[in-house]
């Protein structure tokens, strides 16, 4: 089964994900017919405004999402809680009452998983989230129950849980930033202007990482092939937030041992790899994307959006 011709709805055209996919479906030249909403055109947060939209689609991919990194308030946090959630809510009624025949797409969360399981499909659902997350979340864990539900009914879904995603076009000044744009943008500025870049933690923290084009080609891949699973996407290779810092230095030629990692205040859980077996048997031989290459087409598009020509 392919996405060629399929008329296909995107929520979140805008966002890290949403523009990626964009491109990549312009790209491939499928000749889709594309429907995508944002704040712009439809408010996911009023239900009148997407149930006034009777398009019939093939697929629908919901990656619409609020979400900040870094500490935030109680407050905060239960905010972002009721905005993801409304917007599932509304767009996964939409989809029951309007467009039931289509292929619903989410993107599920690695923060979903608690912390002393394996991070595995089967655990996505059970124990205590990671407590930096957990609103954010729970909000994906009621939207995964409810997926689940409308496939009773005979609807189909397909939710991919990412580790982290880093890439071009996620750089934004005014927003905070996941770690690797954080560690790229703080060692370029301080390469500017000859300073001490700052990171949070001991820099012993694991991680896991998948460059956007990976992760958007995974996507289009296995939208069609798989119905009513949960799948983890990563390269299944993880190194601590050190091994990700002295490789950046590397390529922008700044020097490591300037680098201060701030062990007074801990950022993030001490280890975070998800399992991909079931990804390595729906996905045979897929050539990820190097980490070098991945990370030199960070960089340079980060040295654009910030005007750090050095």
């Amino acid at each position: 089964m392919t996405i060629k011709k399929k008329k296909i709805f995107i929520t979140g055209n805008t966002g890290f994900l949403g523009s990626r996919l964009l491109r990549e479906l312009k790209k491939k030249k499928y000749k889709n017919k594309i429907f995508y909403i944002n704040n712009n055109n439809i408010n996911l947060l009023k239900k009148k405004k997407i149930y006034s939209l009777k398009k019939k689609f093939n697929i629908i991919f919901h990656l619409a999402v609020d979400i900040e990194v870094g500490l935030l308030s109680k407050k905060k946090r239960k905010k972002i809680f009721k905005k993801n959630d409304l917007i599932n809510k509304n767009i996964i009624n939409w989809w029951e009452k309007y467009n039931p025949e289509a292929k619903f797409i989410s993107i599920g969360t690695s923060a979903s998983y608690s912390n002393n399981i394996t991070k595995s499909e089967e655990f996505y659902l059970r124990g205590k989230p990671q407590r930096d997350w957990t609103q954010y979340a729970y909000s994906k864990r009621k939207m995964q129950k409810r997926l689940i539900k409308c496939s009773k009914k005979g609807l189909k879904f397909l939710t991919l849980v990412p580790c982290s995603i880093y890439g071009p076009g996620y750089y934004n000044n005014n927003k905070k930033k996941h770690f690797i744009a954080d560690i790229i943008s703080k060692i370029l500025f301080a390469k500017k202007n000859k300073s001490q870049p700052i990171l949070y933690g001991d820099g012993l923290q694991e991680r896991d990482i998948i460059f956007i084009d990976d992760f958007i080609n995974i996507i289009l891949k296995l939208c069609l092939k798989i119905d009513n699973l949960i799948i983890n996407v990563s390269n299944g290779k993880s190194h601590t937030i050190k091994f990700y810092t002295r490789f950046i230095c590397k390529l922008v030629k700044f020097d490591f041992k300037k680098v201060i990692f701030n062990k007074i205040k801990s950022y993030g859980v001490k280890k975070s790899k998800l399992e991909i077996s079931l990804l390595k048997k729906k996905l045979i031989k897929y050539k990820f994307t190097s980490f070098r290459k991945g990370l030199n087409e960070t960089i340079l598009c980060i040295k654009k959006e910030i005007n750090c020509n050095i």
